[in-house]
C-alpha cells in the first residue's frame, strides 16, 4: 500500500515543469496535497523534490514553504555535491554537500562579500519555521564499473552522506540514487552494474559493501556494531569514525573494543582498511570481525555470497533500529530504458532488452524437474526458465531452396535443427519477423520481387506458407515489420523502390499501399523505435533517405529534410536503432565505417555525430561491410567485415553517442554477411555466406566481447540468420 507521495520531481530542473515557482505551488503542489489528504487522510505528502543542480532552489522552497507548508507533511530535496566543497580553488562558487543541505556557501575578501550562494534547504526551513523533517530523495555520486578510482570516491561519499544524516535529527531519510547501472542509459550511479549474464543478473560496486556493512551493523540485522569504519554511530555517543570517536584509538585499530587487524586485502571497508576508507577490498575475506562475508571473485571484482548482498540491486525500504535514532535507507533502482516493451521484429538490428527471463527456481513446465541451470544458480536464464517464456527458434535463409529452422539452447546458445520449410521462390536472401512472432516473411531476390507470408507454429516452429505478393519493384534485398505488425515493409536494391505492404488477417500480405522511389540501391528500410519515421540507406546514392510514416493508411511522407549524406563512395547499407531511440547506427559497405547518428525525436532527422573504420588496424586487402546491431541493453554496436571476416564491437556512450573500439572476433568462416543478437542479448549468430556455416558466440554482457560457445551449423549460402522467442 502507498504511504508516501512526493509531489514531482524537481520542478525548477526545467526539463519536468517549465513553470514559474508561483505556477508550481498553485497548479501542483497544492491541489496535488490536498488531493492525497482528501483521498488518504493517513497517507503523506512528500515535496517539493527540488533539484540543487538547477538554480534558485531556494527560492523555490520558499515559494513552496509559503504557500503550503500546513500541507507538506516532510521537506524533501535532491543533492549531489561533493565534501566539503565541489572545488576549492579560489573566486571558484560552486557549493559543496552542506552549503546545500544546511548552510549556504559565502566567499569574503576581508569583510567584503564576492560570492554568496543560495540559501540551504535547512536555513530556508527554518525562515519559515518549519520543524517538520527533510529527507534527501536524491542522492550519489558516478562511478563507471571497474574504474577503482571512481569507486572509491563513490564509496567515500556515501559514507559521508549516512554520517551527515545520522548526526542531524532532522535529516530523517535519504533516497540513493541508483540500484543499477545501466548499460543504455550511459549512468554510473548506481552501487551495482546489471548484468543480465552474471550470477544474480548484476556485478557489484564497492559502494554496495559499505552499505552491507552499515545495515549489517545493526541489532536488528543481529549485528553487535564493532565496526567504526562504516559511517555510523555504533555506540551511540554521538561520534563517528576514527579519529572523532575516542572509541577508535588508532589508525590501526579501526574496531571499537577489539584490537587491531591487519587487512589482507583491498575493496570492503574494514578493520584494516584507511582512515577515510579509501582502500577497498578486493581480495575476499579478510577474516575480520567487521561482517566482510561477501566473498570475491578471481578478478577482485566483489560477488556477494550471501542473502544481505543481494537486496541492495533491488528497491529497498529498509528501517534500522538504532539505539539513539532510527537510520532509514532508500537505494532506489534507475531503469528507465530497460523496463516494459517487447522484444523488436528480428531482421536488422536493435530491440529492446528481456528482463524477463530470470531464473525463479521454480520446477519446469513439465513437472519433472526443478530447473537445471549450467550453475545451479538462481538468477540464471536456464531450460525450465525458457520454457515457461517461450522457446528460443533460430531461422536461416539465403541463396538457397530453403528456410532453415533451429531450436536455441538458452543456456549454451547452441543450435539444434528442426528441419526445413521450403521457400515460395528461389532466394528467400533476408527474412523478417512480427513482434508477435507469429509470422514470418521472406523476400525472393529476384526481377520480379515477391514477399512472401508465412504463419510460425508456437511450440514447434515450424513454417506454414500463407501467400507472396508483388514487392513493388526490383531486386528485393530487405524486408522489416512495423511495431504496430500491420505493415511490412520492402526495399527493392534493383530500382532503387520501396513498398509498404498491408498485413491482412491471419497474417497474409495485401497489394502495396504505398510505394516511393528512394534512391539507386536501396539497400534497407527499417522505422525508428518510435515507429513514427522510416529510414532507407541507398547504397549507390551516398544517403540514407528519411520518411515520416502514418501507421493509419500505410503511408510514406518525405520529411522535410528528405535525406542526411553519407561520405562520398561510402556505400551506406544497414542501419540500427539504439533502444533509447536518440541515437542510430550506420554500416557503409563500400569503406567499411560505421557512422552514429543522433536522431531527433521530433522531427525524425537524423544528425551525424562521428564516422569509425571497422578494420582493425594495419588491415590490408578487399573488404565490405556488411550487418549492424546495438545490443538490447544499448551499450555496444557490433558490425560485421566481409574480407577480414570479423565482427567488431564499438562501446557506446549512451551521452554523446561516440563510440570507443573493444575489439573484433573472427567470425569462423568466410564473408559473414549477416549475423544477430538473441533477444536475451546472451548470444550473437554469424552467418557466414562464403563458407555456409552459422557460428554461435556468447556476449560479455559487461565488455561486450565475443567467445566461441558452440558448434556451428551448416546452411546453404546463409545471408539471414535470425533469432525470435515464440509465444
Amino acid at each position: 500500500r502507498v504511504t508516501h507521495y512526493e509531489i514531482w520531481n524537481e520542478p525548477n530542473l526545467g526539463g519536468f515543469f517549465e513553470g514559474t515557482p508561483a505556477q508550481y505551488t498553485s497548479l501542483i503542489l497544492v491541489p496535488g496535497a490536498d488531493a492525497v489528504h482528501a483521498a488518504c487522510a493517513t497517507c503523506t505528502v512528500v515535496g517539493p523534490g527540488l533539484a540543487s543542480i538547477a538554480g534558485m532552489y531556494d527560492v523555490w522552497l520558499d515559494a513552496s514553504l509559503a504557500a503550503a507548508k500546513d500541507k507538506i507533511d516532510i521537506v524533501s530535496g535532491h543533492v549531489y555535491a561533493g565534501f566539503p566543497i565541489d572545488d576549492s580553488s579560489i573566486g571558484k562558487t560552486s557549493d559543496s554537500f552542506f552549503d546545500k543541505l544546511e548552510a549556504h556557501r559565502v566567499i569574503k575578501v576581508g569583510s567584503a562579500i564576492i560570492y554568496e550562494g543560495p540559501l540551504s534547504y535547512r536555513e530556508v526551513m527554518v525562515k519559515h519555521g518549519v520543524t517538520k523533517p527533510f529527507w534527501l530523495t536524491e542522492t550519489g555520486q558516478e562511478a563507471p564499473y571497474g574504474d577503482v578510482a571512481a569507486e572509491e570516491k563513490q564509496t567515500r561519499f556515501y559514507r559521508h552522506v549516512l554520517e551527515a544524516m545520522l548526526t542531524r535529527p532532522w535529516l530523517a531519510n535519504t533516497v540513493f540514487y541508483e540500484g543499477f547501472d545501466e548499460p543504455m542509459s550511459g549512468y554510473t550511479w548506481g552501487i551495482c552494474l546489471h548484468d543480465a549474464m552474471a550470477t544474480g543478473r548484476y556485478r557489484a560496486k564497492p559502494v554496495m559493501d559499505l552499505l552491507k556493512k552499515a545495515i549489517g551493523a545493526q541489532s536488528a540485522f543481529g549485528g553487535n556494531g564493532t565496526d567504526c569504519d562504516d559511517g555510523l554511530d555504533n555506540d551511540g555517543d554521538g561520534k563517528i569514525d576514527y579519529p572523532a570517536d575516542p572509541d577508535c584509538a588508532s589508525a590501526a585499530s579501526k574496531s571499537e573494543g577489539l584490537p587491531p587487524t591487519p587487512d589482507a586485502g583491498t575493496g570492503m571497508p574494514d578493520a584494516g582498511d584507511d582512515v577515510d576508507g579509501a582502500a577497498i577490498d578486493g581480495g575476499g575475506s579478510d577474516g575480520v570481525t567487521s561482517g566482510d562475508s561477501g566473498g570475491c571473485s578471481a578478478t577482485g571484482r566483489s560477488r556477494p555470497a550471501d542473502a544481505a548482498a543481494v537486496f541492495a540491486c533491488a528497491l529497498l525500504a529498509i528501517a534500522i533500529g538504532r539505539r539513539r535514532r532510527a537510520l532509514s535507507l532508500l537505494v532506489v533502482p534507475f531503469l528507465p530504458f530497460a523496463c516494459g516493451g517487447g522484444d523488436d521484429a528480428i531482421g536488422g538490428g536493435g530491440g529492446t532488452h528481456d528482463a524477463s527471463i530470470i531464473d525463479d527456481g521454480a520446477v519446469a513446465t513439465d513437472g519433472t524437474a526443478t530447473d537445471a541451470s549450467s550453475d545451479g544458480s538462481v538468477g540464471h536464464p536456464d531450460a525450465g526458465d525458457s520454457a515457461r517464456l517461450g522457446p528460443l527458434f533460430a531461422y536461416a535463409s539465403g541463396y538457397g531452396p530453403n528456410i532453415a529452422i533451429y531450436s536455441v539452447d538458452a543456456v549454451s546458445g547452441a543450435l539444434t535443427s528442426k528441419g526445413t520449410a521450403a521457400a515460395f521462390g528461389a532466394s528467400p536472401s533476408f527474412l523478417a519477423i512480427n513482434r508477435g512472432a507469429t509470422n514470418l516473411y521472406a523476400i525472393d531476390e529476384n526481377a520480379t520481387g515477391r514477399v512472401g507470408a508465412y504463419t510460425i507454429d508456437g511450440a514447434t516452429g515450424a513454417l506454414t506458407f500463407l501467400n507472396a505478393v508483388s514487392s513493388g519493384g526490383n531486386g528485393p534485398a530487405h524486408v522489416s515489420v512495423d511495431a504496430t505488425q500491420g505493415h511490412v515493409f520492402v526495399a527493392n536494391y534493383g530500382d532503387g523502390t520501396v513498398a509498404v505492404l498491408p498485413v491482412l488477417a491471419g497474417g497474409k500480405l495485401g497489394a502495396a499501399t504505398d510505394t516511393k522511389a528512394v534512391g539507386a540501391n536501396a539497400h534497407m528500410i527499417v522505422a525508428d523505435p518510435s515507429n513514427q519515421f522510416v529510414f532507407v540507406p541507398c547504397k549507390g546514392a551516398d544517403y540514407v533517405a528519411q520518411f515520416l510514416f502514418d501507421a493509419t493508411a500505410g503511408k510514406l511522407t518525405a520529411n522535410a529534410t528528405p535525406r542526411v549524406a553519407t561520405a562520398a563512395g561510402a556505400g551506406p547499407r544497414h542501419i540500427a536503432f539504439h533502444p533509447g531511440g536518440k541515437l542510430a547506427y550506420l554500416i557503409n559497405e563500400n569503406n567499411s565505417t560505421m557512422t552514429a547518428f543522433a536522431l531527433d525525436g521530433v522531427t525524425g532527422r537524423l544528425t551525424p555525430i562521428e564516422t569509425q573504420s571497422t578494420l582493425p588496424a594495419g588491415f590490408s586487402g578487399a573488404n565490405t561491410g556488411a550487418e549492424v546491431w546495438v545490443h538490447p541493453s544499448g551499450a555496444f554496436v557490433y558490425g560485421s567485415n566481409r574480407g577480414d571476416n570479423s565482427i567488431v564491437v564499438f562501446a557506446i556512450d549512451a551521452v554523446t553517442g561516440k563510440m570507443t573500439l573493444k575489439g573484433h572476433t573472427k567470425t569462423g568462416g568466410t564473408t559473414p554477411r549477416d549475423f544477430t543478437i538473441d533477444p536475451t542479448g546472451a548470444f550473437l549468430y554469424a552467418a557466414n555466406q562464403g563458407s555456409g556455416t552459422i557460428v554461435p558466440f556468447k556476449i560479455d554482457g559487461v565488455l561486450g566481447t565475443l567467445t566461441t560457445t558452440a558448434s556451428s551449423v551448416t546452411v546453404t549460402s546463409p545471408s539471414f540468420v535470425g533469432v525470435v522467442r515464440l509465444p
